[in-house]
């Protein structure tokens, strides 16, 4: 089977199971108006998947958290070398998922109608 043929990776893409919760202070939660939105394959208008709809409620609670762990200081006053830990640690999981990136930025209406493979990403 030729890998880089196009109809391979868009039935693979379309395959992958997505996340629709918003991702706040470290888990998956509903939007607090639980309201969601549908995205649709722009060739073909299927759908392709529900997304939460975040509102200003979301974003605030989304900054809070990020604030909290600011001043604890989590990251800001971790030493460069845990820095570095943890981004390597960043780049070894999107190359071990490196495929799975790949085909979620080429489901259709997600890369701009571009083909591209996991070395791309």
């Amino acid at each position: 089977m030729n890998f880089h043929h196009l109809a391979y990776w868009q039935d693979k893409a379309l395959s992958l199971a997505i996340e629709n919760r918003l991702f706040i202070n470290g888990e998956y939660t509903a939007a607090a108006e639980n309201e969601t939105f549908e995205t649709v394959d722009p060739v073909t208008q299927a759908p392709l998947a529900k997304i939460a709809r975040g509102k200003s409620v979301d974003i605030d609670r989304a900054v809070s958290a990020a604030r909290g762990v600011f001043e604890r200081g989590d990251w800001s006053l971790s030493s460069p070398a845990k820095r570095k830990a943890v981004l390597n640690k960043l780049a070894d999981l999107m190359e071990a998922h490196a495929e799975e990136l790949a085909l979620l930025e080429t489901r259709p209406g997600a890369g701009g109608g571009k083909q591209r493979d996991s070395k791309t990403v």
